[in-house]
């Protein structure tokens, strides 16, 4: 408080004096003794912050400030291009709705109907329901072992077939062949109430000959763990090689 101030205080405060009267508490429309208030959570109109009041209030508004910031540059580098760390929210929420919209595009080209109103985590979430073409897989296997299949014209033939476990999903065509040898298999589940196997075997110029369709019943066995399938009445040993398509 400077000199002018302290001295027109003195004045007033010595006129209500010399009145025999009081001075009357100051208000914001009245000026008067002013009460000090070392609290940094008063509503009061009528009482005066102390300097240490206003520097917990602006220590706190400072540290407010600064976590808010930290956060903006903990958010602008989750979000990454185009977004930079001194960008406001309101820019930050642009480039997050941005990158939906994109997002839920995509999916949507993709056979997944999506729109950008979604929230992040549900849009996330669809990109596992998006078809990848289909899986495939291959390998060899034994094809020793001989087990009875029906067929649909030479009744219940013996067939040497291998067996392939842990291959992760269902196979809709599985193609069977010995290398170097006379017999192949091809089962076909295109149509699931119609599977067919088809074993053959190669007779000339490379040309292979039907030789048995298989009925989708007893050890015919494909599921999304493994496949027991047949390759030929005979003829079969180790080395066969499978492919398999989802």
């Amino acid at each position: 408080m400077d000199a002018v101030t302290l001295a027109l205080a003195k004045k007033y405060t010595d006129e209500k004096t010399s009145e025999g009267g009081s001075v009357p508490d100051a208000t914001t429309t009245t000026k008067g003794i002013v009460k000090l208030n070392n609290t940094v959570t008063s509503p009061s109109t009528n009482e005066a912050a102390t300097a240490n009041a206003v520097k917990v209030a602006m220590d706190r508004a400072d540290a407010a400030f600064q976590q808010a910031n930290s956060g903006k540059t903990v958010i602008n580098s989750a979000i990454g291009s185009p977004s930079i760390a001194t960008d406001p929210f309101t820019i930050m929420a642009t480039n997050i709705n941005n990158a939906k919209s994109i997002m839920a595009t995509n999916l949507s080209a993709k056979g997944q109907p999506s729109v950008y109103t979604e929230s992040l985590r549900g849009l996330a979430d669809k990109i596992a329901n998006v078809s990848n073409g289909g899986k495939y897989a291959t390998g060899t296997a034994d094809a020793s072992a001989v087990a009875t299949f029906n067929t649909w014209a030479d009744g219940s033939p013996n067939f040497n077939y291998i067996y392939v476990n842990g291959i992760g999903f269902k196979p809709k065509i599985i193609v069977l062949y010995m290398p170097g040898g006379t017999y192949a298999a091809v089962y076909c589940q295109l149509i699931p109430t119609a599977p067919m196997i088809t074993a053959a075997y190669r007779i000339l110029n490379n040309t292979y000959q039907k030789h048995a369709d298989i009925v989708p019943t007893g050890n015919l066995v494909v599921t999304a763990q493994h496949f027991q399938v047949p390759l030929a009445y005979a003829g079969g040993g180790p080395g066969c090689v499978w492919h398999a398509w989802e």
